[in-house]
């Protein structure tokens, strides 16, 4: 080969390996380039977002102290944070019974700029997700079901051996096992999330374990801004009547203020609702032996109770709710105290598999059950505990209500009704 053929094929490769470098650079700088933009696009994006989430808390606590404030919400707001080399906008906006709170994160050079707004909603009544949410602690013992969802807002989920939850626990605090009464361990047949520990070598989770979460992703509307009281219905500030006596009982066929009743031995108490749905305020329920509430009509009946819910005079007897055709019935009260049940609870639904269920609000109360007890619905309430050494059976099935449950709070109440980018 020639000197002159070899200089130019030298040349030639040079060139080439100089424009591979040459594009390799700028591929590696786009490269940079691109993720580096991916960073402050996530980062914009993050901080739009927790942003978002910190002004609906501070507003869901806000408006629960000063309701009024929510009539007519127009605020924007500018702010900055040391770690964020950029402007935050808020905007709030009221419109009827939603709040509409939009946060707007944009970096110093206008290169990337992002949004999320939450809306908040008013809660026009009660709603029932899960078998059972607790404020505080919840300790299950002795044979002890739950057939659905958990949910401790504050405290511990503890559990004694031969018992389970089928559905998902969330749990703010921690997961622990606390052995006793023999025979196996202790079952979660869902995921299990936990702000705490899980104690993994005393409960079986048979989904995933999700532990030292912050925050728990709780599905329910009251583990933002805490439960709401509620307020006695209309009814209350009505003359008192007296309920239709029967040969086998008494009987409620209309919506009032029924002050004390008192169900005699062997007799029922009985909610009719072939005419519509009920709404009763009574100051409290006295049971006799073998005294037991029906629920017939295949309608809704909500009872208010002024003091504590359950039957009072520390009834020993076993406490039957009879549920018919479909009919559905919701304790409530903002009364606080104990609820025990010393020697059972029992719901029975007519004909069975229908849609018939009891439905317990008392988020001041302390929820004890002792022996035997059965409920098809759901429970909401300051704490739940099965008392130990003292409770055979418990089996709590949720049963889903369909729709909320009407009623009136002591102040307006706001919480997460829905969000978009």
């Amino acid at each position: 080969m020639k000197k002159g053929s070899v200089l130019i094929v030298t040349l030639t490769i040079v060139i080439f390996l100089s424009l591979t470098i040459i594009m390799m650079l700028a591929l590696y700088s786009q490269l940079i380039n691109n993720y580096s933009m991916q960073q402050k696009r996530l980062m914009v994006s993050n901080v739009a977002k927790s942003g978002a989430y910190v002004l609906a808390d501070y507003y869901i606590k806000l408006l629960r102290q000063n309701p009024n404030l929510a009539s007519n919400l127009n605020v924007d707001l500018t702010a900055s944070l040391k770690e964020f080399p950029g402007q935050i906008e808020y905007k709030v906006r009221s419109d009827g019974n939603y709040i509409t709170i939009t946060c707007i994160a944009t970096l110093s050079d206008r290169s990337v700029s992002d949004s999320y707004s939450l809306r908040l909603k008013k809660l026009g009544g009660l709603s029932f997700g899960a078998a059972l949410v607790s404020n505080t602690t919840v300790e299950i013992t002795n044979n002890g079901i739950i057939d659905g969802d958990v949910e401790v807002l504050q405290g511990d989920l503890r559990l004694e051996n031969n018992t389970a939850v089928k559905g998902t626990a969330y749990v703010k605090g921690n997961i622990v096992s606390i052995g006793g009464g023999g025979g196996s361990k202790p079952v979660i047949e869902e995921d299990a999330y936990a702000g705490g520990s899980i104690d993994a070598s005393g409960v079986v989770i048979k989904g995933r374990a999700y532990p030292n979460q912050n925050p728990v992703p709780f599905p329910s509307q009251y583990a933002y801004g805490g439960f709401p009281l509620p307020s006695p219905p209309p009814e209350a500030s009505s003359a008192i009547i007296s309920p239709d006596p029967t040969s086998s009982g008494i009987v409620i066929s209309r919506s009032g203020n029924y002050g004390n009743i008192t169900i005699g031995n062997n007799k029922s108490l009985t909610f009719d609702t072939s005419a519509g749905d009920l709404s009763v305020y009574v100051s409290n329920i006295y049971m006799d032996t073998k005294a037991e509430i029906v629920v017939k009509g295949g309608r809704r009946v909500k009872v208010y109770f002024a003091n504590n819910i359950g039957p009072q005079d520390n009834v020993n007897n076993q406490v039957t709710v009879r549920v018919e055709n479909g009919s559905q019935i919701l304790f409530y009260s903002a009364g606080n105290g104990s609820m025990t049940f010393k020697n059972g609870f029992q719901v029975e639904v007519q004909p069975p598999n229908t849609k018939g269920a009891v439905f317990i609000y008392a988020p001041n109360a302390t929820f004890e059950v002792q022996n035997n007890f059965t409920l098809f619905g759901a429970i909401i309430t300051k704490s739940f505990i099965g008392l130990k050494n003292k409770l055979n059976n418990l089996n709590l099935t949720f049963a889903d209500p369909g729709s909320d449950f009407p009623v009136d709070f002591l102040n307006p109440v706001y919480t997460y009704g829905g969000w978009s980018k």
